[in-house]
């Protein structure tokens, strides 16, 4: 089943809209720095979480490309944090990730009893570095 398929006429006419709105800069700059680019997918994800509000999620889409590309620009020729830039937090081992759960997404087991606060820079950049992982490695076992 197609993903337009299973939206409403409402759902689908705001889905066009906000493909067609997103300036091509911001498809170049999500997909330069490591994610998917504007699809339908990833529009999709944006209007659900900002309760369809075109507008809205526009205006968040273009300011996380921004967001993006600053914050992996001190990161020259990497679309994700390197693992390098986080190995102190590494070698804490207070993030595994486990394997899948029933429906193939994947799980993480965060202990945050052994995250020492630092630099706020450097716990999201440690936060990044996660997320960015998690998500590539759901992508790899949801083709298995």
């Amino acid at each position: 089943m197609k993903l337009e398929d299973r939206l409403d006429e409402t759902q689908r006419r705001k889905l066009q809209e906000l493909l067609r709105a997103v300036p091509q800069d911001v498809d170049s700059t999500l997909v330069k720095y490591g994610e998917e680019g504007v699809t339908a997918q990833t529009c999709l994800r944006w209007l659900k979480a900002r309760k369809w509000d075109v507008k809205l999620a526009k205006k968040e889409l273009i300011n996380h490309a921004a967001w993006r590309k600053e914050f992996l620009s001190p990161f020259p020729g990497h679309k994700h944090i390197p693992s390098s830039a986080v190995s102190l937090e590494l070698g804490r081992e207070m993030v595994f990730m486990l394997g899948t759960d029933l429906k193939h997404h994947p799980t993480v087991l965060v202990i945050g009893g052994k995250h020492v606060p630092q630099d706020v820079e450097r716990t999201k950049r440690f936060i990044s570095y996660t997320l960015d992982a998690t998500i590539r490695w759901g992508h790899l076992v949801s083709r298995l």
